[in-house]
């Protein structure tokens, strides 16, 4: 509950301050494949998630970006990995949550856009399973965070095409959520 708070009230403050500092705002959505790692990869397979935010551009100085971003993801389990011969029916984790990322472009001087990212907020992870027709739905949550890196490539003056690679994880009770994602997206100046 804390981190929540405390991504929210961050969120709050970013949105309202930025505007007045920034030369441009830009939306953007994104999706692409997630790799569990660790003790989450030992259950899980490689899934799916979508991603989408607002970054306040040029704060401070050039190339530095802050926002807030949103995801929503899924990787359904390996059941027979974890208990050879017992059907766990559709289970599945959802990774989701909020984070206030920071953004820095580096200035190639060209349609070709490198970057660095870093995110902290809110994540939670859904566990539901159908074990012999059984619901088991839980859901527990935690401090979030990631790191990334990607380049954009302009498609017109306000449009530009982006791939990233992203490390994802949690603490507390989501410390076991760790996963890689390859993410292609399109990002919208305003």
């Amino acid at each position: 509950m804390n981190g929540r708070i405390v991504t929210l009230a961050a969120a709050a403050i970013i949105a309202l301050a930025a505007p007045l500092t920034v030369d441009a705002q830009t939306l953007y959505i994104a999706g692409g494949a997630t790799i569990p790692t660790g003790d989450f990869g030992n259950y899980a397979k490689t899934g799916w998630m979508a991603a989408g935010g607002v970054v306040f551009n040029d704060i401070g100085t050039a190339g530095l970006g802050l926002g807030v971003e949103g995801f929503y993801g899924e990787n359904k389990h390996k059941s027979d990995d974890v208990d050879p011969g017992f059907d766990y029916g559709d289970s599945k984790t959802n990774p989701y949550g909020i984070m206030g990322i920071a953004v820095y472009n580096f200035d190639t001087g060209g349609s070709i856009l490198p970057y660095v990212f870093g995110g902290l907020g809110w994540m939670a992870h859904k566990y539901t399973a159908d074990p012999l027709g059984v619901d088991v739905n839980e859901t527990f949550s935690g401090f979030g965070y990631q790191l990334g890196v990607g380049v954009g490539f302009d498609l017109s003056e306000s449009i530009e095409l982006f791939g990233e690679g992203r490390y994802m994880g949690g603490s507390g009770d989501v410390s076991d959520t760790k996963f890689f994602g390859v993410f292609a997206g399109l990002a919208f100046g305003i």
